[in-house]
């Protein structure tokens, strides 16, 4: 215990030393730093050793803390059901693996204080993420899905160019779903399969305007099954309607 409050004092001298040349505290509260504008004036050229030291300290207390976030994210995505937040999960874990071997690399070989900072910004990032993750990761990685769904759509072309917010976006999907228009698994294939570099965004976009397409096909002259989903299909061509889908 003694050590451990050691360990916090030093890095509060140091966050201090650091944000006295420039830096800002992480928004979690925790101990890390901000790379301003300021604290890169700071940090060209030479440093006094105090600043050096600092930096030093303040990257171990990071890669402790970004090692263990780490392993518990290793333990939590075997806990992932939804296929695309576990893709998110892996894809989140290779980076912040990148970013912990970036940090550890820039202290030990040939040590430059503007780098070791920048390194630090990544990994206090990916670690902040890292907290929010192990929370819920599917409610997390769920609405970095959405928002990156989105803006495929709003960056779309032509005729599945539509720009619709993510929380609309999922709430048309799956009332999409409880009308049997597969929307969810649908879209989630579009996006797994999505690459830019292939062009084939329009997948996703197609997506939606099938889904309208085949309600109207089962709707038309087909009053009992407007009935027995009323409510859905009253929200989902409400909802489709706002962004020209109906």
């Amino acid at each position: 215990m003694a050590q451990k409050n050691k360990t916090f004092k030093r890095q509060a001298e140091a966050t201090k030393l650091l944000e006295k040349i420039g830096a800002t505290r992480r928004k979690s509260r925790k101990a890390g730093i901000t790379v301003t504008g300021n604290l890169k004036e700071s940090l060209r050229g030479r440093q006094s050793a105090e600043v050096a030291n600092a930096l030093k300290f303040t990257a171990k207390t990071a890669l402790d803390e970004a090692e263990k976030l780490y392993n518990d994210l290793i333990d939590a995505a075997n806990n992932v059901d939804d296929k695309t937040s576990q893709k998110l999960m892996q894809e989140y874990l290779s980076k912040y693996s990148e970013h912990i071997k970036s940090l550890n690399k820039s202290v030990t070989d040939s040590y430059r204080s503007l780098r070791v900072a920048n390194r630090l910004e990544d990994v206090f990032n990916y670690s902040d993420a890292a907290y929010k993750i192990l929370r819920n990761p599917d409610t997390y990685f769920g609405k970095k899905k959405w928002g990156a769904i989105s803006g495929i759509l709003n960056n779309l072309m032509g005729t599945y160019s539509r720009n619709i917010p993510p929380d609309d976006l999922k709430k048309l999907c799956e009332l999409g779903q409880k009308l049997g228009l597969d929307t969810l698994a649908d879209m989630d294939r579009a996006y797994a399969e999505y690459d830019n570099l292939l062009r084939n965004s329009d997948q996703i976009g197609k997506v939606l305007v099938d889904a309208s397409d085949k309600l109207r096909s089962i709707t038309q002259g087909n009053e009992n099954f407007i009935k027995r989903h009323k409510k859905a299909y009253e929200e989902f061509t409400e909802l489709a309607s706002k962004y020209n889908l109906w």
